[in-house]
């Protein structure tokens, strides 16, 4: 997902947590669930422990970051565990003192992590006038490779020339390629200021220029690992220009211009199974809302609405880990579905019900059998990650971003059993 957002990648699959989860949704332990009046500011502004987690390919596997206070900074590492025995043994693989933004797994075996490294630097001070050097800070994006199963680490863009090593920003993952699991295609700002496409091997690091955009090119859609949609936006950064090149064809054609001020009127959302169709979110001439429905990248021609509601525009698409579409998401009262995938209708039905009614389960990952992993967000958590079968009714809570505070109180529950609970679809 990538919804795209996102946030952090998050995953949907078998897993279970301690009782320390199940506290914090009043299942086990009264700690959260009896929380009367304002909170201590403090707790606002502690790290937070879990911070991403996603589901193995299969669902054999969940990867979950964890971060701990160090002196001034953190000690982030990744923990891996056994879906089919999730309180057992997890193994860890240090990952530093780095920020991370997200997670997800590029094959079985190993998973890439994008990461915010800081470091530090001085302006030269003046001899003459006494001024003391100014130190300020420095932030970059990167993405690492981690094999869960060795702990072998690769950073991608490792050993490029000068012309990438300019850019600041080298974390930004275009197609996860799942039909290549070693390599991903990422985009990089070159010193000249053009952003390039880059097929990037996962176990070195090593990158080969696939394409350059133009001076005013700001990001790719693709399908099966080609660019299908490039975004392009004027000088003044108010408007955007949308082009489309079908598979097997080199000229990019104009779709469409839109204001990025105005309400929103187009987004790419996923490709389809048949080459040169996409799906889209679109509001066409007319229309009083955005829409989800097909591009004919060869022809520019829209299809009817296949998502669509009355005063209410598209939020965005869901994506299954393939980037298969899985449904569109709408915000009324709280965040709803329409499924394309019925199997899933029933699934976030039950875990709603499971909540009370009272907060916004969000899809964020699935698997290939359609385990889901969903977080859940409510006044009384700050951010909870579970998980839900296809077909039984389980519901499990296997970790979450508590806040250190909030965890230290909670770690007497470690010792209990661990908890399942069940939530009739029906």
């Amino acid at each position: 997902m990538r919804a795209k957002l996102a946030s952090a990648v998050m995953s949907r699959r078998q897993m279970l947590l301690a009782a320390s989860a199940a506290s914090a949704f009043g299942i086990a332990g009264p700690a959260m669930a009896r929380q009367a009046g304002a909170y201590p500011l403090d707790d606002f502004f502690v790290l937070e422990t879990y911070v991403a987690a996603a589901l193995s390919p299969s669902g054999a596997k969940v990867a979950m970051v964890r971060q701990q206070p160090e002196g001034d900074g953190r000690r982030t590492s990744l923990e891996i565990l056994d879906a089919a025995n999730p309180t057992g043994p997890r193994t860890g693989v240090p990952i530093g003192p780095h920020e991370v933004q997200s997670l997800e797994w590029a094959s079985e075996t190993r998973v890439v992590v994008r990461l915010i490294m800081r470091a530090t630097a001085a302006l030269r001070g003046s001899a003459a006038t006494y001024m003391q050097p100014e130190v300020y800070e420095i932030q970059s994006r990167r993405v690492v490779s981690i094999d869960v199963n060795t702990g072998h680490s690769a950073m991608m863009f490792e050993g490029t020339g000068q012309r990438v090593r300019a850019s600041l920003d080298l974390g930004w993952i275009v197609d996860m390629l799942h039909d290549e699991p070693d390599h991903v295609l990422m985009a990089a700002w070159e010193a000249s200021g053009i952003l390039a496409l880059h097929r990037v091997n996962i176990t070195t690091g090593q990158a080969q220029l696939v394409e350059r955009g133009t001076r005013n090119t700001f990001g790719w859609y693709t399908q099966n690992g080609v660019a299908v949609i490039r975004r392009d936006v004027n000088g003044r950064g108010n408007v955007e220009r949308v082009y489309a090149r079908a598979p097997g064809e080199s000229d990019w054609r104009f779709v469409r211009q839109v204001r990025i001020k105005d309400a929103p009127e187009f987004a790419w959302i996923a490709p389809t199974e048949r080459p040169g169709v996409g799906l889209v979110m679109a509001r066409l001439e007319g229309e009083d809302v955005e829409s989800v429905r097909e591009l004919d990248l060869r022809t520019l021609a829209f299809g009817p609405p296949i998502s669509q509601r009355t005063a209410r525009d598209v939020s965005f698409g869901l994506r299954d880990h393939r980037d298969h579409y899985l449904g569109a998401a709408y915000y009324q009262d709280r965040l709803e579905y329409d499924f394309a995938e019925t199997q899933l209708a029933p699934h976030h039905r039950a875990m709603n019900q499971f909540f009370g009614g009272n907060c916004n389960v969000a899809i964020e990952d699935t698997s290939q059998d359609l385990w889901s992993a969903s977080t859940v967000r409510r006044s009384r958590v700050p951010g909870t990650s579970t998980t839900a079968p296809p077909v039984t009714s389980n519901i499990w809570a296997h970790g979450g971003c508590w806040r250190d505070r909030a965890w230290e109180q909670q770690r007497s529950c470690a010792s209990r059993p661990a908890m399942e609970q069940r939530s009739r679809p029906s």
